[in-house]
């Protein structure tokens, strides 16, 4: 924690002097309302997912319910939906997730604090998942782990394969303190698998492959970022140690194999080392790849990497006193420069083509800013094309791209949240 208040007390910089920055053009759609606040309720920490025929999904929670919404291909918005009901849900961070498969339909995660408020000695709380079909109806909401007052569930993730198939995580802790990640699988029938422990670990994450193998990657008690694969039948493979010391771990998949990402702090904190890794579809490891270097530099909990089928990766993470910057990986594995993305906040998306999208966000004068830039495979980076309204900080919820290259961005307006808006494009 030490380390992550020194890097985000570094980060004070504002940035819209440094880069050339236009309006969102024709390229974007202009900034829309998903979610507006009434005088009781406020609607923060939005996700969203894009499906494969453009439809995009968002996620946020107003006052402790989780709600959904669909902008579908022409356009046009759907109706908000209510996932949970009121007053049931954990607070903002890792706390629910969403995910889209090929069909266009979405599952959702979250933590339900169940009666843990009013009797957080003894009462149940619960990791609970629901589809959202593609037509529009919603499932029975299913329950995937519970614990008691003297344990906890965190840190949810969910993720979708081509056969229908939905993989969800989350962590326990137990009351001695040791943190364990957990999993299970959702058929397209509805069945849940059971529950596998994957492994002892903190920061956790998971990538589901089209083919339904789920990679996982975390930090150990020992400070080594670790990973393994979890199969279709729930078995799972032996541990990879993919460095022996690493921080913000991340993971992602494409064309079979997978890509992990982290931060290595180097011997005095100040030297440190943005990393990346590939696990080849049969299973072995490419040596490290160097992505940066030099001062202080940290991810943040998701969306700092992004990989297509053919290999092409897109990464961003944050240097402290400079901004966020971004890099493409060809295939080949050649590193394309180094480029300032801007800001001090950033996640990039893909699609199949190796086209990627950065979204962050940028302090301009006294007002937070939701900006997008893009990338053309083997293509100049974009001129800073702000998406959020002027007058009103905003807070970044999330950019997702899908195969064609579909982008929407979501974001928080108010940092008490009274909207929940986003951008089409690019």
């Amino acid at each position: 924690m030490a380390r992550r208040s020194l890097m985000v007390a570094s980060l004070l910089v504002t940035l819209g002097a440094l880069l050339p920055v236009t309006s969102a053009s024709a390229a974007w759609t202009p900034y829309f309302n998903v979610a507006k606040a009434t005088d009781q309720s406020h609607v923060v920490s939005p996700r969203v997912a894009v499906a494969p025929d453009g439809a995009a999904v968002f996620l946020w929670n107003r006052s402790g319910a989780l709600q959904t919404r669909v902008r579908n291909p022409d356009g046009s918005l759907g109706s908000p939906q209510a996932i949970t009901p009121p007053d049931t849900v954990g607070g903002p961070g890792d706390g629910w997730k969403l995910a889209v498969n090929s069909q266009g339909n979405a599952f959702y995660v979250w933590i339900d604090l169940g009666d843990f408020y009013t009797d957080p000695a003894g009462g149940d709380y619960y990791i609970r998942g629901r589809v959202r079909h593609a037509n529009g109806t919603l499932g029975p909401v299913q329950t995937l782990a519970t614990a008691r007052g003297d344990s906890s569930l965190g840190r949810v993730q969910v993720g979708t394969d081509d056969a229908g198939r939905a993989v969800f995580s989350w962590v326990r802790r137990l009351p001695d303190g040791t943190r364990i990640v957990q999993a299970r699988s959702r058929s397209a029938a509805g069945t849940l698998s059971p529950t596998i422990n994957v492994g002892s670990a903190s920061e956790p994450q998971m990538a589901v492959a089209s083919d339904g193998r789920a990679f996982f990657s975390w930090r150990s008690r020992s400070g080594a970022v670790l990973a393994r694969v979890m199969g279709t039948a729930g078995s799972l493979t032996s541990i990879q140690q993919i460095s022996a010391s690493g921080f913000d771990p991340q993971v992602v998949t494409g064309g079979g194999g997978a890509l992990y990402l982290w931060v290595n702090p180097g011997d005095d904190q100040t030297q440190a080392r943005v990393m990346a890794r590939q696990r080849l579809p049969g299973g072995s490891l490419t040596s490290p790849q160097l992505i940066a270097q030099g001062g202080t530099l940290f991810l943040s909990t998701q969306g700092n990497v992004a990989m297509a089928p053919d290999g092409t990766a897109a990464f961003c993470w944050v240097r402290a006193g400079s901004g966020a910057e971004g890099r493409i990986r060809l295939s080949s594995g050649t590193l394309g420069p180094i480029e300032n993305i801007g800001g001090d906040v950033c996640q990039v998306g893909i699609d199949t083509s190796g086209d990627a999208v950065f979204a962050g966000s940028v302090n301009l004068g006294e007002k937070r800013r939701i900006f997008a830039r893009t990338q053309p495979a083997g293509g100049a980076l974009s001129s800073l094309r702000l998406l959020s309204p002027a007058g009103y900080n905003a807070y970044l919820g999330g950019v997702a791209v899908n195969g064609t290259g579909d982008a929407a961005v979501v974001w928080q307006q108010g940092f008490r949240g009274f909207a929940i808006q986003g951008a089409f494009g690019p």
